[in-house]
């Protein structure tokens, strides 16, 4: 019992001592993974963590608040004693440009980022026909449009790489999506409904429809049918 009084007593000073020790305030953070998303940014957003305890400091507030930047889609702080944090970032990958009255950068979920000195360089797919109102930096997209023009390059990334490659622009309406590729010379057509089956099925057909795009429309917004059309 002696024993255990003891050892309860220590670990009450030791925990005591950790915690309010200026040999335990965090005077270091250093970051990991950064690449687009620039240095002294990030170290604006955790500024206030200098100076907090190591043990006490709830690292997941900090988490948050750099998940919050438009680039970075994921983060992770970690204790390193006595004194430093290592924050580990992930950083939002674009997968197109949206244009209305500039061209931003998106991901995968939507998220719209600013436009940077990176941007103009980026040799992605332009999606065109949305509402300016709709995209606001900062801001996950929800526009069925932008959501629908998403789903078809990711089908086309999945179904056939090399031709999603060479998608130079996706025009979105209220009816249709339309991919166009400047390389194969050729425009692919999709409604609202089907758009992950439709296009597998295209890309099925390599001998019989593929080699056949250049110059043509192919109109895929009917069901159970591949309609070439005449030169675009």
């Amino acid at each position: 019992m002696l024993a255990l009084g003891a050892l309860i007593v220590g670990s009450i000073y030791a925990y005591d001592w950790v915690t309010t020790s200026p040999r335990f305030a965090i005077h270091h953070v250093e970051f990991a993974g950064l690449e687009r998303v620039r240095d002294a940014t990030v170290e604006r957003i955790v500024a206030d963590l200098a100076g907090q305890n190591i043990v006490l400091a709830p690292l997941d507030t900090w988490q948050a608040r750099l998940e919050s930047h438009p680039r970075i889609a994921r983060a992770r702080l970690r204790r390193v004693f006595p004194d430093r944090v290592v924050v580990e970032v992930v950083e939002r990958e674009p997968v197109a440009l949206v244009f209305t009255d500039t061209f931003y950068e998106v991901d995968r979920e939507g998220m719209v980022m600013p436009p940077d000195r990176t941007t103009p360089l980026l040799d992605l797919p332009v999606i065109s026909g949305l509402a300016g109102g709709d995209v606001q930096p900062g801001r996950i997209c929800v526009a069925p449009g932008l959501r629908r023009a998403l789903r078809a390059l990711e089908a086309c990334r999945r179904a056939d790489g090399a031709f999603a490659g060479d998608i130079a622009e996706v025009r979105v309406d209220p009816a249709t999506v339309r991919l166009r590729s400047l390389v194969r010379d050729c425009v692919i057509v999709l409604g609202e409904r089907g758009i992950e089956r439709k296009l597998q099925r295209l890309f099925s057909l390599r001998g019989e429809v593929v080699d056949r795009f250049t110059g043509r429309t192919i109109d895929l917004r009917f069901d159970d049918q591949v309609v070439l059309r005449g030169r675009i």
